[in-house]
């Protein structure tokens, strides 16, 4: 509307100014819904639209913004070909420039936005779709990423300019998306994310972007970043490497309203809708039945169902079906049908196992869908196993059951890799009895292999680790095995059982962390499988087990100290060298573990789900009996009366009601007031 105001001049009739009404009318509107479907305000500087280029390696994409020229690249040039139906640009490794610098419109503290259609059918820790300024300054950096990052997953300006998706929830891998962000400019001002029409963040951010106003201005790049060095047009994709499909980029020199965002992914969402399945419930990607009896049939157990996508999910018949050696094992709940599945709907389905023999028994769950995405069956897994399963080699096997009681100097590796585990100094850990368990107890007290870590744990390998372990007090890093020195990205290697959110479960450092599930870890006062898996390569799961159930998992590329960078370390039991390689010679220094353990399994390949279950219904009667102790009468209780079991070497007192897990065995109760 400004076209007219302010430049009409003074109308003599009244016809004139009829006219004149009837001319903004026609013109205001129209105007305004181009304006919504592309530009919003300030000008559309960038706009790659991958609809009308040839199928085929890319040497150079056309900008038909108002910036002009092209992006191109000299090294490793991406793909042009149909992803789910779009013509798209597809990246690994792979990248492309502008062969013009950024301006004042994008960078320092203006006001933009940036739109891109993206899928990407695996999504990692740290992901840069497109990058236009050198990373490692605070508030100076730009990356619109496709991360699971918490804190950078979204946007990574850097420091206090990061922003993660929603609850740390990248868009559904798999499936077409907009995504969408936008600044307002200035300080403190609010910096937000959409995906498909939708707000999913917002924070306020104070962003001084590197660009012509520092002389730092530089080339926009798609598919990865350049990393920390300004290097003008000459700077090249060295990191941060997208792995997915781009279709259309749009950068705008000003911000787009909400209805404006909502309005473009409208207006072009009918040619990227697809359906996608996920399973909302369990949350431990299994359903769990335990030692179910021959001939006894288990409680209904339900798998949940809900379309991510952004259109109907159908079913062919059947709709769902049972696969695997055990199939015949399990049955279906009937009532599970066809019936189309809107988007955002959910569906549960329930599920029985009847063992007609003993054994352990493992099957899958699938749904015949017409999602795009293709989803993970959901393991059945339940029976009597009769065998501890491996997974390769096993490396190391402590056990600590025939250990002797007290100060114990030399734990024996009964694994494939041989020699022992020593204390050369006079901290060393002691053997006794924990809740009816024997087993190595540590508090500021350590073990080391006599022999270094080999290529089958470490590099990007993959590898297993199995622990039975019990803590009475959870700290925040309690450090219970360690392979490797800390402080490089990826490259640490740490079962932990702590509270940190980040890395309470693994410590790999930066994106090799893992946390348990809520930073909530295993319960203390109790014995607890606990498993590590990492599946080896890049952007490979690592997961962490607790109790033979799935706890949380992540994709991330590790990349673990070892021989293959001459960095070799010995396997370190209750504590930490901190950023120490020194081989041989490298001792615990910190980050105690004082909990016990009973038994520590390497494998060199990663367990399967079913075999971290099977193992632990396997061991799991020698730690569960219980003993629950009711004191009376209720004024012994209110006086402060407390119990305890006499050969527990925690020698922790404990109320009436409190139960313990403890094997089979006779106990001698002691009673305080």
């Amino acid at each position: 509307m400004s076209k007219v105001k302010g430049s009409t001049p003074i109308l003599k009739t009244a016809a004139a100014f009829l006219m004149l009404i009837a001319a903004v009318a026609l013109w205001g509107p129209q105007a305004a819904q181009a304006q919504d479907q592309t530009t919003g305000t300030g000008a559309l500087l960038v706009s790659l639209d991958a609809s009308t280029l040839a199928a085929g390696t890319l040497a150079a994409w056309e900008n038909e913004g108002s910036l002009g020229g092209a992006f191109t690249s000299s090294t490793a040039n991406p793909l042009v070909e149909t992803v789910q139906g779009v013509k798209a640009v597809t990246f690994g490794n792979t990248w492309l420039k502008s062969n013009f610098l950024t301006t004042d419109d994008f960078t320092s503290t203006s006001d933009w936005t940036v739109e891109i259609w993206a899928l990407n059918p695996s999504v990692g820790g740290d992901e840069g779709m497109m990058t236009w300024s050198n990373r490692g300054e605070d508030n100076r950096n730009a990356a619109c990423c496709y991360s699971t990052a918490a804190g950078w997953g979204a946007f990574a300006g850097w420091g206090p300019g990061d922003i993660g998706y929603k609850d740390a929830v990248p868009p559904t891998a798999g499936i077409w998306h907009h995504i969408v962000y936008t600044y307002a400019g200035g300080a403190n001002a609010p910096l937000t994310i959409y995906v498909d029409g939708v707000q999913n963040n917002q924070g306020n951010k104070s962003l001084v972007i590197h660009g012509p106003n520092d002389k730092q201005p530089m080339p926009v790049i798609l598919g990865g970043s350049t990393g920390g060095d300004a290097t003008g047009l000459a700077a090249n994709a060295t990191e941060q490497w997208f792995t997915g499909s781009i279709s259309k980029v749009r950068i705008h020199g000003g911000q787009l309203s909400a209805a404006q965002v909502k309005t473009n992914y409208d207006v072009e969402k009918t040619a990227y809708l697809a359906s996608a399945l996920t399973v909302t419930a369990p949350v431990s990607g299994g359903l769990y039945y335990g030692a179910v009896a021959v001939g006894s049939e288990s409680a209904a157990q339900t798998v949940t169902i809900k379309n991510i996508g952004t259109t109907d999910l159908t079913f062919t018949a059947p709709a769902v079906a049972i696969t695997g050696d055990a199939a015949d094992q399990y049955s279906i709940v009937p009532g599970f049908d066809t019936t189309p599945l809107a988007a955002g709907a959910t569906r549960s389905v329930q599920v029985t196992l009847k063992p007609t023999a003993a054994g352990f028994k493992a099957a899958q769950l699938v749904f015949n869908t017409n999602s795009a995405v293709a989803a993970t069956p959901v393991n059945l897994l339940g029976g009597t196993p009769t065998a501890l399963n491996t997974a390769g080699d096993v490396l190391v096997n402590l056990k600590s059951s025939a250990l002797a009681n007290g100060a114990l100097t030399t734990w024996t590796n009964e694994g494939t890799l041989g020699g022992q585990f020593i204390n050369p100094g006079t901290a060393v850990p002691t053997v006794g009895s924990v809740q009816g368990i024997k087993s190595v107890s540590f508090n500021s007290t350590w073990l080391k292999s006599n022999f270094l870590t080999t290529a089958a744990f470490t590099g990007n390998s993959d590898w297993s680790l199995e622990t039975w372990v019990y803590n009475t007090a959870v700290g925040g890093e309690e450090q219970v095995v360690t392979w490797s020195n800390r402080g490089e990205d990826s490259q640490n290697a740490a079962f932990i059982y702590g509270t940190a959110s980040g890395w309470g479960a693994f410590g790999g450092w930066g994106n090799g962390d893992l946390g348990f599930l809520n930073a909530a870890p295993p319960s203390g006062g109790a014995w607890h499988q606990v498993a590590i898996t990492y599946a080896g390569g890049a952007n490979s799961l690592l997961k962490v087990y607790v109790d033979g159930k799935l706890n949380n998992s992540r994709t991330t590329s590790l990349n673990i100290h070892g021989v293959g960078d001459g960095q070799a370390m010995p396997i370190i039991l209750g504590g930490s060298t901190g950023d120490n390689p020194n081989g041989l010679n490298a001792n615990a220094e910190g980050w105690w573990y004082t909990g016990s353990l009973a038994t520590v399994r390497f494998h060199d390949n990663a367990l399967t789900p079913a075999q971290v279950y099977s193992n632990y219904l396997f061991e799991q009667p020698t730690y569960s009996a219980s003993l629950q102790v009711n004191i009376t009468p209720a004024e012994a209780v209110t006086a402060g009366v407390q119990w305890r079991f006499s050969t527990d070497a925690t020698g922790v007192w404990r109320n009436s009601g409190d139960t313990v897990r403890l094997p089979s065995a006779e106990y001698v109760i002691e009673y305080k007031a």
